[in-house]
């Protein structure tokens, strides 16, 4: 689903933030597409993208930074 991430594990992890507030740090795969999945995974089960980096955008190649730029406009943060 996202990447190597199973869909089941980013949705447990939205809900355990949604119990305690933690912040999130996701690992993304290549291409990236992961990247915005995992953002409406975690969006579904309440999490405010405020609390969410997504991590390992640097290994991305997107020359005008379209996938960067959607996560940080749904108020998420880029990690690299």
């Amino acid at each position: 689903m996202t990447d190597s991430t199973p869909a089941g594990l980013i949705e447990s992890n939205g809900k355990a933030h949604v119990a305690t507030n933690l912040p999130i740090f996701t690992h993304t795969g290549i291409p990236g597409k992961s990247a915005l999945e995992q953002l409406d995974i975690l969006e579904d089960v309440g999490v405010d993208p405020k609390r969410v980096v997504i991590g390992h955008l640097g290994n991305l190649v997107d020359p005008n930074v379209q996938v960067h730029r959607a996560i940080c406009r749904r108020g998420a943060f880029v990690g690299f």
